[in-house]
């Protein structure tokens, strides 16, 4: 058991990226993160002496592997001196590499516990350590040098744990703490976490109905309402609170610039079958000035991969969310983590370590799956 347990530790410490991965890079570089996830990686192994290839049998992995391939082939059949596109190869290897870490390392459902653990105290830390040591720039608060962006995401992951563990005891306790990286997310002035943890909310709700029966719509309305009705009313008092003080009923303009590039983007003469190339964005007019990527995966993937690479992220994320056997906390808190990330990458980050969580997640869900399947 606690070979389990320090192995997990050892896969969270490779994994961690999922949630600060922006910052660790830009701190140490692409292949000092590299050298730490192969070294982790082979210490497990070493540790456990074994590894499982079961998760080599799920046709999401295979699926990701797939869109993967075709990013690879498009950076190398469209060459360019382009920074953004050079350091995309470096990207695809370490998504690559936190994608087989679960696959292979993962045998025992103790070490996806450990990891689930430790990601949520990880996030409870950096909240603790943002609201005593932060700083306030231009009025949001930042820690070190990360984006207060960055910052209120990773705050979140804690929230969504809290708010399981509050619907499963109705111990008062959690709801408190829910109450830590809400304020994180608050001072951050992060509306795009904000909202996506919000939609994921009513994601979590109604995985853990379903745990217990099926019910009809009305039913599950009623009971939302009844589990949660103070934290709606904390949540409801924050957030008038923020929008009459803080945000003075104005929206950022970044918001209504992402909104008219992504619709851009998807405009009718921008297809083509492969697109313009993995990482070569800046071709797009005025907006690459601004943004190295149309913070939308979709219309990433439209624009630099054409309708071949649109479908391939299509049929992943359908694959991913056809997954309907949810048995207990550890598989709703991952499955309602997957579809965290996935709102996240609809405004916020790239298709590669910005939202690497989209590809890490349903792996650990995956085989969480399967382990359990076997008992």
């Amino acid at each position: 058991m606690f070979k389990h347990k320090l192995s997990g530790v050892l896969i969270f410490l490779a994994l961690f990226p999922i949630a600060f991965y922006q910052y660790v890079i830009s701190s140490i570089g692409f292949g000092s993160v590299s050298i730490i996830q192969v070294s982790l990686l082979i210490f497990t192994l070493l540790l456990q002496k074994k590894m499982s290839l079961s998760g080599f049998k799920s046709k999401i992995f295979w699926t990701s592997i797939l869109f993967l391939v075709f990013c690879t082939v498009s950076l190398l059949l469209n060459p360019t001196s382009n920074p953004y596109s050079e350091t995309k190869r470096g990207q695809l290897f370490l998504v690559l590499l936190n994608m087989l870490i679960p696959v292979l390392l993962i045998v025992n459902k103790e070490q996806i516990k450990t990891i689930v653990y430790f990601l949520v105290l990880y996030s409870f830390f950096i909240s603790i350590l943002a609201l005593l040591l932060g700083r306030y720039e231009n009025s949001r608060l930042v820690l070190w040098d990360m984006n207060p962006i960055w910052l209120g995401r990773l705050a979140l992951f804690q929230f969504l744990w809290f708010v399981i563990l509050f619907v499963r005891t109705k111990s008062f306790l959690y709801l408190l703490l829910c109450g830590i990286p809400l304020f994180v997310v608050f001072k951050t002035s992060s509306i795009g976490p904000l909202l996506a943890v919000m939609l994921s909310l009513f994601f979590l709700i109604y995985c853990v109905h379903k745990t217990y029966k099926k019910f009809k719509i009305f039913y599950f309305i009623y009971r939302f309402f009844l589990q949660l009705k103070y934290l709606i009313f904390i949540l409801l008092c924050i957030a008038c609170y923020w929008f009459f003080t803080v945000s003075n009923f104005e929206l950022p303009a970044s918001f209504f610039y992402r909104k008219e590039m992504i619709s851009n983007v998807f405009d009718f003469s921008n297809i083509t079958l492969s697109g313009v190339g993995f990482g070569n964005f800046y071709v797009f007019g005025d907006y690459a000035a601004v943004f190295l990527y149309p913070h939308n995966i979709y219309a990433e993937a439209f624009l630099e991969l054409g309708i071949i690479g649109l479908c391939l992220l299509i049929l992943y994320t359908v694959k991913i969310f056809k997954l309907k056997k949810i048995n207990d906390d550890y598989q709703i808190y991952l499955f309602v983590c997957t579809f965290y990330s996935f709102i996240l990458a609809l405004f916020s980050g790239d298709l590669m370590t910005g939202n690497v969580g989209i590809y890490v997640f349903p792996l650990l869900l995956i085989k969480y799956n399967y382990l359990l399947s076997k008992e």
